[in-house]
């Protein structure tokens, strides 16, 4: 859900991202979906005012996925460092 935020934000690789947001959403799955279906009611209504009101949900939704990605980065804490492996 916030791979491509974490790949502008932490300049993380695809791959790395997709691992950092799976992390970041460890315990807050449920949530998150719930989240996801009230967007999806947001756009519905936004469809339904004549198509107008799209114009209106979708910055509405990407500034509540912003607020919602920096609110889970502070409460899951610094990205454990990357271990390599010795050969």
């Amino acid at each position: 859900m916030f791979a491509t935020l974490i790949v502008i934000d932490q300049e993380l690789g695809p791959f790395d991202a997709m691992k950092e947001s799976m992390r970041l959403t460890e315990g807050h799955r449920w949530k998150l979906l719930g989240l996801n279906a009230a967007f999806v009611l947001v756009l519905f209504a936004g469809f339904l005012a004549l198509g107008v009101g799209v114009l209106v949900a979708i910055p509405v939704i990407m500034v509540a996925t912003a607020h919602v990605y920096r609110v889970l980065l502070h409460k899951a804490g610094p990205r454990p460092p990357e271990q390599t492996l010795i050969a």
